[in-house]
């Protein structure tokens, strides 16, 4: 183990840093950095440790605050060449009480954002174990939480490349379940509580290997 001191002077507003897991690039470290003209990526250990345009905000994107962040995936390359192949941004307008937005964005180059829901609980990007050979191009699954009638839906779906044409887009859902955590006896409601990162959004999806853990931050 060895501690790493970094440093970056930017000449733009940060909106958004976060440090990216080392098996999505090649075992690089590398930092995602989002201002307001979009995503880049900063490997500071690099021989030219400038950070690198991955993705442009775009329209959908303009103004918004950004809530969450994580890519998925992988090009098929070894090494240093290794990349994740999708971006997952949860975002939402400045205003308070705005619901929270869910696009994920291609990586190839071509800068398709593909709006997931404009009102979500919560999302995430998943990988199930050893459900693709390495190294192999694919894109990761997508999970969602949504409210329908104040039920809690968590689903599975895939994400498409639009047959080649580096066209993203969603696919069929392979899974969904009813998360059923309402008891009938209590009157009870819960609010989400107070955190750094404010209220939203209302539901963490965290996942691992073969497991899918949803945290439900209101009731």
């Amino acid at each position: 183990r060895k501690t790493v001191v970094v440093e970056l002077q930017m000449k733009t507003k940060l909106n958004f840093w976060r440090y990216l897991p080392p098996e999505l690039h090649g075992s690089d470290l590398t930092f995602l950095l989002i201002t307001p003209i979009g995503g880049f990526h900063w490997k500071p250990l690099n021989e030219s440790p400038r950070p690198r345009q991955v993705w442009k905000r775009g329209s959908e994107l303009a103004s918004k605050k950004i809530l969450a962040y994580e890519e998925g995936g992988s090009n098929g390359e070894k090494g240093t060449n290794a990349r994740s192949t999708v971006a997952l941004v949860t975002a939402s307008s400045v205003a308070s009480g705005s619901p929270v937005e869910a696009y994920c964005i291609s990586l190839d180059g071509q800068n398709t954002i593909l709006p997931i829901s404009h009102n979500i609980m919560g999302t995430a990007l998943y990988h199930p174990l050893s459900s693709v050979p390495s190294p192999t191009h694919f894109l990761p699954l997508l999970v969602t939480v949504v409210d329908e009638q104040s039920q809690f839906i968590l689903c599975v779906e895939c994400l498409t490349d639009g047959d080649g044409n580096s066209c993203l887009g969603q696919g069929n859902i392979l899974a969904s379940v009813v998360l059923d955590i309402n008891d009938e006896d209590s009157v009870e409601s819960f609010e989400p509580p107070p955190m750094s990162m404010g209220s939203s959004p209302e539901a963490l999806c965290c996942c691992r290997d073969g497991f899918i853990v949803a945290i439900i931050r209101r009731l």
